[in-house]
């Protein structure tokens, strides 16, 4: 393998890489403006390391994402994920990277209609409905999202993939002296099974003793849930190797080995610059839009889109009406009448209400406009009663509307206070890093993007919080 080459006198900033649901940023050290040369020309300089692997710590990586609290408290545990070092100064400390690349150790290039399958082109995957090859990030996971539940596989989009624009999925700069720096850009997609598809398969122990492709455990398998049937049809009962163990409210020890049955492609993520070392903030202040569905109209929401002079909803995320272009505001749409959730706060509790329209889903505008497909009104939470808070934590619980049970929230009185922090410890040559981003994410453009506008509540907050482990590696 070649080792990383050097620019010549070029200005650059400094990047560096943390992968997930993403990224981060930071300044870096160093001098912008230093000559970029062969490091092997100067004795006292290190030999660079070729490539990074880079590991998220299970159970201290999280993400909330969405106002309605269905996708908050994911955890985040991926298979490690290597990337090639390109470019690095003349002592071998701002590096520039790009990604993903093969490792020696895991095969995680698969065909995404059957993940059992390793591939190394889309050829390998021809005839299959979802005959594309890609890389994946992490294993599948469970949702409670649809009647039956779902199971969700993550992989980095690829340069011929439409929604990369010919990018790598991963580009970005590296400090190797203070572990700082940030990733310009992570491109990931997203598959999930056919609608009433299911949760997934478990990679647990058979009496044999030998890990085979199971139903969940019941205790993972919350009430009114069901496996991916025909997915049990096709591979129970095959051998498979568990990746780390991950979830959301459904915990699980899941496999690319134990792929969903009908895969559809459902999104695609880019995210362009952000997770910082330093950590990040929001406050909930008067700059924030005010929320356009009717029952929260006097409250503050943290995220709209922007909307232009006419009151025409653009896809366009914002938290004020700075994020906007001249002559729009964020939020202000006037052309929405959104579906009312399913509950309602009654003497008793949670009660069905009679003016939810089943032919749309919650807070889904009734005259859609979003390419056919329905805006979703913005909401601050779901809440029946209040969001508590405690402990100083960045969401709480409360009943909800949509589902009528104890859920998430983003808490959104005036001064409220959303914090990550950030921070690099470097031992024994291995970087520990911690980074966060609060984001406000687009809506989905697309029809199955708006099913996820609705569960999830998008336009809406996203707080990342990553904890990685990063080592270097040297030529192969």
């Amino acid at each position: 393998m070649k080792r990383p080459t050097c620019l010549s006198n070029a200005r650059r900033r400094c990047w560096l890489f943390l992968v997930t649901f993403t990224l981060l940023a930071s300044s870096c050290g160093g001098d912008d403006d230093a000559a970029m040369t062969d490091a092997g020309e100067d004795p006292d300089v290190e030999m660079c390391p070729s490539h990074l692997r880079v590991e998220a710590l299970l159970g201290r990586a999280t993400l909330d994402l969405g106002s309605t609290g269905v996708f908050h408290s994911i955890r985040i545990g991926s298979y490690p994920v290597t990337v090639e070092l390109t470019e690095c100064d003349e002592r071998c400390e701002n590096c520039r990277f790009e990604g993903p690349r093969e490792d020696n150790t895991l095969i995680t290039r698969r065909c995404l209609g059957n993940t059992r399958m390793t591939c190394s082109s889309d050829d390998d995957c021809s005839g299959l409905t979802e005959d594309r090859c890609r890389f994946l990030y992490g294993q599948p996971s469970s949702r409670s999202f649809l009647e039956d539940g779902s199971c969700f596989q993550f992989f980095f989009l690829a340069p011929e993939d439409d929604a990369s624009e010919g990018q790598p999925a991963v580009l970005g700069r590296f400090n190797l002296r203070t572990g700082e720096g940030n990733i310009e850009r992570l491109s990931l997609g997203v598959t999930v099974n056919a609608l009433g598809g299911g949760v997934c398969m478990e990679c647990l122990p058979s009496e044999s003793g030998e890990r085979t492709c199971q139903a969940p455990r019941p205790e993972n398998l919350p009430t009114g849930l069901s496996v991916d049937t025909q997915a049990a049809r096709m591979f129970g009962g095959q051998s498979c190797t568990p990746g780390p163990p991950s979830g959301h409210k459904i915990p699980g020890t899941f496999s690319a080995d134990c792929p969903m049955a009908r895969p559809i492609s459902a999104l695609a993520l880019v995210i362009d610059g952000g997770v910082r070392t330093a950590g990040a903030r929001a406050e909930m202040t008067v700059e924030r839009p005010f929320c356009s569905d009717p029952a929260y109209a006097d409250q503050r929401c943290w995220c709209d889109v922007c909307v232009s002079a006419d009151g025409a909803a653009s896809t366009r995320p914002c938290g004020s009406d700075t994020d906007c272009e001249s002559g729009e505001s964020c939020g202000g749409a006037e052309d929405c009448d959104p579906n009312p959730p399913p509950y309602r706060l009654g003497p008793d509790g949670p009660e069905l209400r009679d003016d939810h329209d089943p032919a749309f889903r919650s807070y889904q505008c009734r005259e859609p406009s979003l390419s056919g497909a329905g805006r979703t009104s913005t909401i601050p939470n779901t809440c029946l009663d209040e969001c508590n808070v405690e402990g100083g934590a960045n969401s709480g619980t409360c009943l909800s509307a949509l589902t009528g049970e104890i859920t998430s929230c983003f808490p959104n009185a005036l001064g409220t206070l959303i914090r990550v922090p950030g921070n690099v410890d470097i031992r024994n040559g291995e970087y520990f890093v911690s980074a966060g981003l609060i984001e406000c994410v687009a809506p989905l453009d697309s029809l199955t993007g708006s099913l996820f506008n609705s569960s999830m509540g998008l336009p809406g907050l996203a707080v990342h919080h990553y904890e990685f482990r990063i080592s270097k590696e040297f030529a192969r």
